[in-house]
């Protein structure tokens, strides 16, 4: 009898198979059970597994950290800020804590600089905005090109010394805030910077037990 030759095909396709080896969906099979076998064992070994979690984890970790550290830098700004507008505040009012007095005294002998340098800085800006409401013609007919120059570079050098005085003042001012914090006083204008400074210090501590807790992982 003769067969169809798509039977006979088939049947040779078969026969070669059989011959050549195991049938596709037992290789498969054989291929599936040595991945479960080397998955087995590579979850056993605790260190390798490790390796693979900071492989992975590493550059997250290291995101997360800065971020953390980010968040706790600004509040460590803010803090201070604090403490400044808190100095600040003690000094307009007058509350002078017995432990303030020599930071108090600095301060002073700064302000006392500074207040002169101050006054020139605004009379240097009225001088500049004068000079500068005349007409581009005017100026030049009064010689104003040069004398705008001569006002902006004296009044650069007069920032530059303002800033450098405070400069000096502003840790003055930080430990004044402290030393007043420290105090506890009663003021009703340093309530609401105690509160804000409290949230500031809270919010660092967690940051920071935060960032412990990635590094130690």
């Amino acid at each position: 009898m003769i067969q169809p030759t798509g039977a006979f095909l088939d049947s040779q396709a078969e026969a070669v198979l059989q011959r050549e080896g195991l049938p596709y969906w037992a290789l498969y099979l054989l291929l599936c059970v040595i991945l479960m076998l080397l998955a087995f064992i590579f979850l056993r070994d605790k260190e390798r597994r490790q390796r693979l979690s900071l492989s992975l984890h590493g550059p997250r970790r290291r995101f997360d950290l800065l971020a953390l550290q980010t968040r706790q830098a600004r509040e460590r700004k803010k803090r201070t800020g604090l403490l400044r507008e808190l100095a600040l505040s003690a000094r307009r009012h007058k509350i002078r804590p017995k432990e303030a007095d020599e930071v108090w005294k600095r301060l002073d002998a700064l302000e006392t600089k500074l207040q002169p340098q101050r006054a020139e800085m605004k009379r240097l800006a009225a001088r500049l905005a004068s000079l500068r409401s005349k007409s581009p013609r005017r100026r030049r007919q009064d010689s104003g090109e040069q004398a705008v120059k001569t006002v902006k570079q004296s009044l650069k050098k007069t920032l530059a010394g303002i800033a450098s005085l405070e400069r000096l003042q502003n840790p003055l001012l930080e430990e004044l805030g402290r030393i007043v914090r420290a105090s506890r006083s009663s003021h009703e204008a340093f309530l609401p910077l105690y509160a804000q400074l409290d949230l500031a210090d809270e919010a660092i501590a967690e940051f920071q037990a935060a960032i412990d807790k990635i590094k130690k992982t």
